[in-house]
């Protein structure tokens, strides 16, 4: 029988009092951002390099932005959410050397850990935490990952099947608080893909099917705004 995560599970006070860097201010930066400040984090830094396009939209968030290096020395948590083929070199250039004692770093995707593009120092480990969808539930990939040290926080899929993320994962309150932020995320995605019907779209080019995503996505917060208010309150 599964073991079923709720809000009231997580001690989200584990996260609050930290300073959290998000690497990166795109789909998933931005959505990361956002959902760590509703959730209550105080200090939450977007790391953007000077000439990024997303240095005026983290601010225009009233977003504090920081240079990737002076976050990596500021941050507690870091949560790394750039493309693929950067990250490699941007935890070489300025992650591995400036990272604070204790500091954790995280993937929403492992390729780079998986392919061994990104190995911890040895002179300063860290817990590495992996985040991936059910369809990644499986028992070879979750074992690989636990023998890099790597903490597997992938949802389980409990489907007719053995769920390869046991207790080993599920004790950790970091794991309800990773899954709960996943959901909202996925949620957002889920919405604007069959509600608002972006799963294919209707325009060509670029900046008008760009234009539809951002009017979606404000459709969805305006959705939103309610349960946002609500919990300000």
């Amino acid at each position: 029988m599964a073991e079923m995560f709720y809000d009231s599970d997580a001690d989200l006070s584990v996260i609050q009092g930290r300073n959290v860097a998000v690497l990166g201010y795109g789909s998933q930066g931005h959505a990361h951002a956002l959902n760590l400040r509703d959730s209550g984090v105080k200090e939450v830094a977007v790391a953007l390099r000077k000439s990024s396009a997303g240095v005026k939209k983290a601010e225009a968030e009233k977003f504090k932005v920081m240079e990737v290096a002076e976050a990596a020395k500021w941050a507690d948590v870091m949560m790394m959410l750039t493309p693929d083929e950067l990250q490699g070199d941007i935890y070489r250039d300025h992650l591995a050397k400036n990272m604070k004692d204790g500091a954790a770093l995280m993937f929403a995707h492992g390729l780079n850990v998986h392919f061994n593009l990104i190995e911890p120092r040895a002179d300063r480990p860290r817990a590495i935490t992996l985040a991936a969808d059910k369809g990644y539930d499986a028992e070879d990939f979750v074992n690989e990952l636990r023998s890099m040290r790597v903490t597997p926080h992938v949802a389980q899929n409990t489907n007719g099947r053995r769920s390869a993320i046991d207790g080993r994962t599920t004790r950790h309150v970091g794991y309800s608080i990773s899954q709960r932020i996943r959901k909202r995320i996925e949620e957002a995605f889920g919405w604007i893909k069959t509600v608002a019907g972006q799963d294919k779209t209707r325009f060509r080019g670029v900046d008008r099917v760009a234009w539809a995503f951002r009017f979606t996505a404000a459709a969805y917060n305006l959705v939103r705004l309610p349960k946002l208010l609500a919990d300000v309150a």
